[in-house]
């Protein structure tokens, strides 16, 4: 499936993803696989990521495109081993995950806001160590870190053990205080009450 087929109503049209590089990606209609994801992934890297990250080309980094995603691409980059020792020393991932958004639901300012909605939910559980950190946004997705896990067997979610840390982590979500952000009318609640806040005017390059 090519990358143009997947991607959202928001995410296509030009006047709100402006940046250069991401209409690259859209104009070429690049397969998930492709040489020119390849290309595309060394460059959010390269533009978005420090330290070693400013070294990567097409030819020398990790790059596999992971399945499973419901409706975003998905992509592990890794570093090649010869500028690992130096992500460790100045503090930078050696590897990370980058999700470029795809299919959401309803369209215009209604399917703007649940993607905002999203990032900034990603955002506060990756300040809170509730969720993987988040290395970068770029128009169209994000650069999150890598955590090399599975899914649950079908046996394991049976275990007592497991649905009770499973229960514990959902009801920290369930309970944060959320501050006020200054985002139109975003106020001050908890995650149980999170709503959509308006579309934010200005927001889009218009």
């Amino acid at each position: 499936m090519r990358v143009f087929a997947k991607l959202s109503p928001q995410v296509m049209h030009k006047r709100f993803f402006s940046n250069k590089t991401f209409q690259d990606l859209l104009c070429g209609q690049v397969s998930g696989d492709s040489n020119e994801m390849r290309e595309f992934a060394s460059r959010i890297c390269r533009d978005y990521l420090y330290g070693p990250w400013k070294s990567v080309t097409p030819q020398n980094i990790g790059f596999k495109h992971i399945s499973g995603g419901l409706s975003n691409l998905l992509y592990h980059i890794s570093l090649p081993e010869s500028l690992v020792k130096e992500s460790k020393d100045l503090g930078e991932p050696k590897e990370v995950l980058i999700r470029v958004y795809g299919q959401t639901h309803g369209d215009g300012e209604h399917a703007l806001e649940a993607l905002i909605t999203e990032s900034v939910v990603f955002t506060l559980l990756s300040e809170r160590g509730l969720g993987p950190k988040l290395h970068g946004v770029f128009p169209g997705g994000r650069i999150e870190q890598y955590i090399n896990a599975r899914p649950l067997l079908t046996m394991e979610l049976a275990d007592e053990k497991l649905s009770v840390k499973i229960a514990q982590k959902m009801a920290s979500i369930h309970t944060m205080e959320v501050a006020k952000v200054g985002l139109g009318k975003f106020q001050n609640h908890n995650m149980c009450g999170f709503s959509v806040f308006p579309f934010i005017a200005g927001y889009c390059d218009c």
